[in-house]
């Protein structure tokens, strides 16, 4: 296509919607837009794209030229670029635009939080060419300038079900990551979102901190510190936000006590920890059977297997019909502390116990690893 070719196609998209705005007229797109959008932690990343099909053409190296072979329009045709050097515009009308509220790494490489275009030059070894481009409302691929390139990262197409109109897709989430692909004909083109979920949520935390929403709700700062907690981030903060709660707001429930002596115990304050875990433990009953046993795996999640050991011993001696439940537990609080011969007699008990239909070769597993000298979780 000649560059006066391209300028016609251009001025007439472009006098369609000045016509169409003018006019307030609607008219059906044939590749219609669609926005998808995720959460990531407490990021949102969001896609807004047209979606053209297939329909009996063939996409790759013919419709979807392979390479940089994609009409570009240059203002200045005298720059010495040819005018087919462009990727393609991934889809139809306008290029797709993603959008991230907070900072993201795309495919290893950082990104700031903004909007950008998507572009993929898709080579015939199936490779491709993810571009984020700063024009982030450029009409398809034709204003193509490598200057505004803020990323180019390599990805590989994969085999798909066929798709007939192309979309993007979610295919992998978690706090802090996401998988995205892109889907057409047989193939998809993956690409990975990386947030840094733990960072972000503690600036967040810090800016709201002082507002009447905080400063009024002592629940506020408990969950706030037990977030940094359970991360291993910023302690001495959560510190202060669980003393809010349970001296502050007078909250001395077992779950903000507890979180208070963990928080201690994790600075590396024994003593301390040891009083107000003291406190939260004055009545078991009163703590319950559910809430002992999360408080259990928590413990051991933060690596605390002393504190485990005290709450499965609890198990036992004030909710004796749990004993499965207790001594599973203290086979991995022993496991933790590398005590594996105690580990190995608490799962034999726990091997007396265990729910009917239980998979009893995962058990005689466990008891293997043990004799070896060798962790369980």
């Amino acid at each position: 296509m000649k560059v006066n070719q391209i300028l016609h196609a251009i001025l007439s998209a472009m006098t369609i919607h000045c016509f169409t705005t003018a006019n307030s007229q609607k008219i059906p797109a044939t590749s219609p837009q669609a926005t998808i959008s995720q959460t990531i932690g407490i990021s949102e990343v969001t896609i807004t794209y047209s979606r053209p099909s297939v329909k009996g053409r063939e996409i790759w190296g013919s419709l979807v030229p392979f390479g940089y072979n994609n009409p570009r329009f240059s203002i200045n045709p005298d720059d010495g670029r040819p005018p087919a050097t462009a990727p393609w515009r991934v889809g139809a009308n306008m290029a797709p635009r993603i959008t991230f509220s907070h900072d993201a790494v795309v495919q290893g490489q950082a990104i700031k939080a903004g909007s950008y275009a998507i572009l993929l030059a898709v080579f015939e070894d199936k490779q491709a060419d993810f571009i984020l481009s700063s024009n982030s409302s450029q009409f398809g691929s034709v204003f193509y300038d490598e200057n505004d390139v803020v990323l180019k990262a390599k990805v590989d197409a994969e085999q798909a079900p066929f798709t007939e109109q192309m979309r993007f897709a979610f295919d992998s989430v978690t706090t802090s990551y996401a998988q995205a692909a892109l889907y057409w004909e047989s193939l998809k083109f993956p690409f990975s979102i990386e947030i840094n979920t733990t960072e972000i949520t503690y600036n967040e935390l810090l800016k709201s901190e002082d507002t009447q929403a905080a400063i009024t709700n002592g629940n506020w700062y408990a969950n706030a510190a037990i977030y940094l907690m359970n991360n291993q981030v910023y302690l001495d903060k959560a510190l202060i936000y669980i003393k809010n709660a349970a001296n502050g707001y007078n909250l001395r429930s077992f779950p903000n006590l507890s979180t208070y002596a963990n928080i201690l115990a994790m600075q590396g304050k024994p003593d301390e920890a040891e009083e107000i875990l003291n406190e939260a433990f004055a009545d078991p009953n009163a703590i319950g059977i559910n809430t002992l046993r999360f408080y259990g795996n928590q413990t051991l999640s933060l690596n605390l297997p002393d504190y485990a050991l005290r709450t499965y011993n609890t198990i036992l001696a004030s909710f004796p019909d749990n004993e499965w439940v207790a001594y599973n537990g203290l086979a991995n609080a022993y496991s933790k502390k590398e005590e594996y011969k105690n580990a190995a007699e608490a799962l034999k008990e726990a091997r007396e116990h265990a729910p009917e239909n239980y998979d009893m070769s995962q058990l005689e597993e466990k008891l293997a690893l043990l004799r070896k000298r060798k962790p369980i979780n």
